[in-house]
């Protein structure tokens, strides 16, 4: 009877103690901490890594700013293990750099994660790393506190979501458009206001996109001026024979850009030899974010609207 008693009086306390554990696994964590330990697990896994991808963080139903911030942490947790001085000691070098479709050597491990935001706002990451087959270090699905990235959580269609995240500066560079309707000719006014190297590009709605400008070889800096795309660059007249949106976007570099990232660049552009490439989704993020990852680069976008 005592111990019927007991088991009585215990009953709820447990049964309070496992709620609270509960809660406390639920509890938003800051990401940035989680992922350095992600890393941290991820070379105990696999010390002999030499290649880390970063394909990022999607967003579960559109895309965010948030997920953008989450891809810039996992970056900064990467570097910060990339420069450890122990790795120059053990002759173990680390490389890691934004994945894209075509990226990839062994020995090489690629760098993902998912972001969703319920409808209460709350948030959830998972993040892992895959080489090969083996799926590495994987976070589970985990609980944070967005606000610690000081990001904005809000979903968007993907053309908004380029436009909120531009790094504008425009008493740099400004692009603009007006409506247009079919059977007129694109005309994108593109003003600079110091002299800058462009490069340019359409994004379509689907994420994919195609380079525009510098067109052929390397142009040099552009003088400040009004600029209209395609005509002032000796480019044929383009006749709008659809109804679309897309968005027109500019980078404006002082000075040059590191020298892979040009060349990347420059062979997405059209040439002499071919059309400009159409670049799928996974590599319009990959370089968009290279770009703006640049210190001496700034960014101007335009919607080209067809009615």
């Amino acid at each position: 009877m005592r111990n019927a008693r007991f088991a009585t009086v215990l009953a709820p306390a447990v049964l309070a103690i496992a709620s609270i554990s509960a809660k406390a696994q639920d509890a938003p964590v800051d990401p940035r901490p989680l992922m350095a330990t992600a890393v941290e697990k991820l070379i105990e896994a696999a010390p002999d890594l030499r290649t880390i991808d970063v394909a990022g963080f999607a967003a579960q139903g559109g895309h965010s700013l948030c997920a953008s911030a989450l891809t810039e942490a996992l970056l900064v947790a990467l570097d910060e293990e990339a420069r450890n001085p122990n790795r120059a000691l053990r002759d173990r070098p680390l490389t890691v750099r934004r994945a894209s479709a075509t990226a990839g050597e062994d020995p090489v491990a690629r760098a993902s994660g998912m972001l969703d935001i319920d409808q209460r706002g709350r948030a959830h990451m998972s993040l892992s790393f895959r080489r090969g087959d083996a799926v590495l270090a994987p976070t589970g699905r985990v609980a944070i506190a967005i606000d610690a990235l000081g990001c904005d959580p809000t979903l968007r269609p993907f053309l908004d979501h380029v436009a909120a995240g531009a790094r504008r500066d425009r008493a740099k560079l400004d692009v603009t458009a007006p409506v247009f309707t079919m059977g007129e000719r694109l005309q994108v006014s593109i003003v600079v206001r110091q002299r800058l190297r462009l490069y340019c590009w359409i994004l379509a709605e689907d994420g994919t996109g195609f380079v525009t400008l510098p067109s052929g070889p390397a142009e040099t800096a552009l003088r400040p001026a009004t600029h209209r795309y395609p005509r002032d660059f000796r480019l044929e007249d383009i006749v709008l024979t659809e109804k679309f949106e897309n968005l027109f976007g500019c980078f404006g570099a002082e000075g040059e850009l590191p020298e892979m990232l040009a060349l990347r660049w420059a062979e997405l552009a059209a040439s002499a030899e071919r059309d400009a490439a159409l670049i799928d989704a996974e590599n319009v993020q990959s370089l968009m974010g290279e770009m703006r990852s640049q210190s001496n680069v700034t960014e101007a976008v335009a919607r080209v609207l067809v009615r």
